[in-house]
């Protein structure tokens, strides 16, 4: 690829019949080039999305406005999710005239935003369908975070709530996770939840058992390779301290994009 990047780059001039599939593979070898691995894993996920729904035989100075967005907000995902799409878009047209494999791209600004509705969400966006989910979980390569996943999802627990737990929290013999407290990745501090009604006791079962299982060998290798000081906690991060909300939060952003084109969180 990196020497197909090179020939290309020394044709004079420019391939005028260049394919949208083409670009983008020379688009991500800049960027494997420029950036670091998670950044540029990302990109590439992004654009291969694009690609997906605009189409790869696409003719790149054919390219106009309408039909970017029209099959772009056509693709059924999220709107913030096509937005996404939009400006990796632009950004791959922006390099590819600097590169001299496009000769105008003024149509670029009439790409307009796809409209977030009112709430700032799109209620799509505010769950998973099972087989995404399932993908989702299959990306996650760290296993704190893929254990953490899965017990949110067989809970329904919030991240506050869930990081708050304790090992002394669960109970094998009654079956029951015992919900009293929530935790301030802010303050790095577990506070009582704001209504008594968010004290509560969660029955386990057998799906969530087999997850509650796996967790604390998987704190144990974590500890055996991080060296830190157990707490007590039934999850926790590489340092030993409570996962937080916001490590969590970006990292599954990224997965999200990487694995069912849309983030997640």
């Amino acid at each position: 690829l990196m020497e197909k990047l090179k020939n290309a780059q020394r044709q004079q001039p420019k391939n005028d019949g260049l394919r949208l599939g083409d670009l983008a593979e020379l688009y991500t070898a800049h960027i494997e080039e420029e950036f670091r691995a998670s950044t540029a894993r990302s990109v590439k996920s992004i654009i291969a999305h694009v690609i997906e729904f605009i189409g790869r035989d696409a003719l790149v100075e054919r390219m106009n406005a309408r039909d970017v967005r029209e099959r772009l907000a056509g693709s059924g995902k999220p709107p913030q999710t096509v937005n996404t799409y939009i400006k990796k878009y632009k950004a791959m047209m922006r390099w590819a005239y600097r590169a001299e494999y496009v000769k105008d791209i003024s149509y670029l600004d009439r790409i307009t935003s796809v409209k977030i509705p009112p709430n700032g969400k799109d209620v799509s966006e505010k769950y998973l369908e099972p087989g995404e989910l399932r993908k989702l979980i299959e990306s996650i390569d760290y296993e704190p975070y893929r254990l953490l996943v899965e017990f949110l999802a067989l809970t329904g627990l919030r991240f506050g709530e869930a990081a708050a737990l304790d090992r002394a929290d669960v109970d094998f013999g009654r079956k029951i996770i015992s919900v009293s407290k929530t935790y301030d990745s802010r303050l790095h501090a577990c506070r009582t939840p704001k209504t008594a009604g968010s004290i509560r006791e969660i029955h386990i079962q057998p799906e969530l058992m087999r997850v509650i299982k796996r967790i604390r060998p998987a704190m144990l290798r974590q500890q055996m390779v991080y060296q830190y000081k157990d707490k007590g906690f039934l999850f926790c991060g590489k340092s030993g301290e409570r996962i937080m909300e916001d490590a969590l939060r970006a990292f599954l952003r990224r997965r999200g994009m990487e694995s069912i084109g849309r983030p997640v969180w």
